[in-house]
């Protein structure tokens, strides 16, 4: 009886062991990101411009990193004719942000000794949010002889959150461990203080078209480094006929 249950406790630990797959990847990353941006506010007409950034993770997993962002980056619209605006309003915005988010890709679900969902594990969908500074020019005061003073900042700090989904691509080092990551990403960010134009008007008096938000495509590559740590995940396991 003593055996029996020796062997029966071996065999579960056996079980246990072998229920498991390693993997092992960087504790941290640092990398940058670049694209266009396109702002909604106020305005009807917008033009693309651009972001950078610079960006510190924690790496929880191989496939769920916490990030710090550094993000810089200009927004503009409107116009100096009636055909790009009607009332001549124009703005540029040479925003700084910064922002902690997290992303979750495909693959912290899936079985990852599936070699069939490799080609999906990438996909990730992440939120985040932060504080951005607002640095925009405008054009105050209504051409048409009313002395008309448009309200709102020419400098704010204000709170953004933002959405994500994207798709990371890993290269790898003789260890198997990821040691770049390129990402392709579009991000929507939401600017609570409704700022990023510098205009405020009242609906009464003009249209407001959107609560002020802004959209990026961005690449970006990732560096890992740091503490090698393990990997440790459930396989899955399906019935044999």
């Amino acid at each position: 009886m003593r055996k029996l249950l020796l062997a029966f406790c071996g065999f579960l630990l056996a079980v246990s062991v072998n229920a498991q797959s390693i993997k092992s990847f960087a504790e941290f990353g640092v990398g940058i990101d670049g694209g266009s941006t396109l702002g909604y506010t106020d305005l009807v007409r917008q033009n693309p411009g651009y972001s950078a950034a610079f960006h510190f993770n924690y790496n929880f997993s191989p496939y769920f990193p916490i990030s710090l962002e550094l993000q810089h980056g200009q927004l503009s619209g409107g116009g100096s004719t009636l055909a790009l605006d009607k009332n001549l309003r124009k703005y540029k915005n040479n925003y700084t942000a910064i922002v902690l988010r997290a992303d979750m890709q495909l693959g912290e679900l899936l079985d990852y000794d599936s070699d069939i969902l490799d080609p999906v594990k990438g996909l990730f969908a992440g939120f985040g949010f932060g504080g951005i500074n607002n640095q925009v020019i405008t054009n105050r005061i209504k051409p048409d002889g009313s002395h008309y003073m448009f309200p709102g900042l020419d400098h704010s700090l204000e709170f953004i959150a933002s959405g994500r989904v994207g798709y990371a691509l890993r290269i790898y080092n003789g260890f198997d461990e990821p040691q770049f990551v390129i990402t392709f990403c579009y991000i929507h960010t939401f600017d609570i203080g409704d700022n990023l134009d510098g205009y405020n008007d009242p609906v009464s008096k003009f249209k407001n078209h959107d609560t002020d938000h802004y959209r990026q495509i961005s690449v970006g590559i990732t560096y890992n480094f740091g503490n090698i740590q393990p990997y440790y995940k459930e396989r899955s396991y399906r019935r044999r006929n």
